[in-house]
């Protein structure tokens, strides 16, 4: 795209760029969260994301639940053995894409998943 750009300006076709005034683009970055380079605007999203740690596999779907509604959701893994972490990740990837929502992890064991905000 930069060599299309700098051909075009060398031939005089140079466009204008619109810039957003800077308090606009500071507030549009304190509201956004950014994952896999894809935005999502903090202001849609229904209530404050809670933090979920489930200690079982029932508790694992009931967040599911959740999600469904379209909450956006944290939740800590760290009560689940290696193998049970795996397979709760599993079955909330699933969900989640299906739900055409996104996964950001926090740290060891913790995600964040927000489902589609459309």
């Amino acid at each position: 795209m930069g060599f299309l750009n700098g051909l075009l300006k060398g031939l005089g076709f140079e466009g204008e760029k619109k810039e957003k005034p800077q308090k606009e683009k500071e507030e549009k970055e304190n509201t956004a969260y950014k994952n896999a380079g894809l935005e999502v605007d903090l202001s849609t999203i229904k209530t404050e994301p809670k933090i979920y740690t489930p200690n079982t596999e029932q508790d694992v779907q009931n967040i599911v639940n959740i999600l469904k509604t379209g909450e956006a959701v944290t939740i800590d893994l760290k009560n689940f053995s290696d193998n049970e972490y795996i397979r709760a990740l599993d079955f909330l990837s699933g969900a989640i894409y299906a739900l055409d929502g996104k996964i950001k992890k926090i740290a060891e064991k913790t995600f964040f998943f927000c489902p589609n905000l459309k």
